[in-house]
């Protein structure tokens, strides 16, 4: 499976800033700046093949890794 969204930082770093224990978090824009409000983990800090297309290795490892520290 060919993971087409993916994660510059991870959500289980993101899950640290959650609000009120749930899948949401204050979204802000840096450059310019810009508070765009509560969102979804889901769909932050992320970029449609981020790490390249098709089998990525580079992606698999951080997949494995992450599955590791907290389990999907």
């Amino acid at each position: 499976m060919v993971n087409r969204n993916q994660h510059f930082v991870s959500q289980h770093y993101l899950r640290q800033f959650q609000i009120g224990g749930t899948d949401t978090i204050w979204i802000t824009k840096v450059n310019p700046l810009k508070v765009i409000g509560a969102g979804g983990i889901k769909g932050q800090c992320q970029d449609v093949y981020f790490y390249g297309r098709g089998d990525s290795k580079l992606d698999q490892m951080l997949k494995e890794i992450e599955g590791h520290v907290h389990p999907f």
